[in-house]
Formats: structure tokens, C-alpha cells, sequence
């Protein structure tokens, strides 16, 4: 659907209270609210991300300033998907919908697929091992992480993002494989 006012007029329509304007805005984030719980598979209690997505626009509605040359959409989208992110780290024990524990050797993904979680360990090197099994087995935080290991935080975070990245990246594969 093209709309014929882009995102600048229509948080200066909503600033001057018309009511229109926020439901077009509504209307035209819907899709990237979709496509990124798509993209955190989430399936279990869609609706009520769905919410948290909408909450999140309302957020970036109130808060946005175009003084700052960024996009609303950019900045729309780092809100909603932190927010995302802060809803799965508060599910203890969770992994972007995926159980890990160390007892466990297999992990259930929402579609009843079995993977084998030991193998994904096997192809990390020692280092992210180590930090794999502080953060998402023993639940340490990245700062904790590096006063143990004695290394910059931010490599920390960086070694973290990688482990995600690399377990998405191998699920896909699976995936294309089933």
C-alpha cells in the first residue's frame, strides 16, 4: 500500500494532534512489526509481541527527534528490537525460543525439530566455549565475563553476538536441509 505522506509529516500531524495521521502511521508499521517477530521466530504468544511492537512505535512516536538526521524507521526498528530482546532475556533460560541447558544434549525448537546442540559446541573454538557455557549455562552477565577472563568487555559482547550468529546461521542450514 503506497501512502502519501512520509514519516516526517505524519509525526508533525501527530505532534499537531491529528488524529488520522497515527493510524496511517500504524497502518504503515505493521509489516515491519510482523517481519521482526518473523525474524526472532517467534510463534508462541504472537499477539502479544504484536502489542509489545505496537507499544514500542508508540515509544519511538513520542520520543523520536528529527533534529538528529536519523530515519524514523531506523530508529523505530533499533526500539522494537531491543524491546524484543529485553522480553526473550527475561524468559530465564531461553535462547531466542530454543530451552539450553547442559544436562540437555538436543534442543526443541517450537516446530518439534530436533538439533543436536553438542555438535554446535564442538565447532566453537576454546574461547567461545568458555564464554558459552558463562553466559547461557552458568548465566553470568558480560561484564562478569571479563573480570573472570580478565579481557575487554566489549570483545565479550562481540564473542556473544558471534555464538548467536553462528547458531541462526546453522539452524538455516538445518532448516534448508529438513
Amino acid at each position: 500500500m503506497k501512502y502519501q505522506y512520509n514519516d516526517n509529516e505524519l509525526l508533525y500531524l501527530i505532534h499537531e494532534s491529528e488524529d488520522y495521521a497515527i493510524g496511517i502511521l500504524y497502518k504503515k508499521y505493521y509489516n515491519l512489526i510482523y517481519k521482526r517477530l518473523h525474524r526472532f521466530n517467534i510463534s508462541k504468544n504472537f499477539e502479544d509481541f504484536f502489542q509489545e511492537g505496537l507499544m514500542a512505535l508508540h515509544t519511538a512516536i513520542n520520543s523520536f527527534n528529527p533534529f538528529y538526521n536519523k530515519s524514523f524507521n531506523k530508529y523505530f526498528d533499533l526500539i522494537l528490537q531491543r524491546r524484543i530482546m529485553t522480553i526473550l532475556k527475561k524468559e530465564q533460560g531461553y535462547f531466542y525460543n530454543v530451552l539450553i541447558k547442559e544436562e540437555i544434549n538436543c534442543v526443541v525448537n517450537e516446530d518439534v525439530k530436533m538439533y543436536d546442540l553438542s555438535d554446535f559446541i564442538d565447532t566453537l573454538s576454546p574461547f567461545y566455549k568458555k564464554v558459552y557455557r558463562l553466559k547461557f549455562v552458568e548465566n553470568y552477565r558480560p561484564r562478569e565475563i571479563a573480570e573472570l577472563l580478565d579481557i575487554n568487555v566489549k570483545k565479550i559482547y562481540n564473542t556473544i553476538y558471534n555464538i548467536r550468529r553462528k547458531y541462526q546461521d546453522r539452524q538455516k542450514m538445518i532448516d534448508k536441509e529438513l
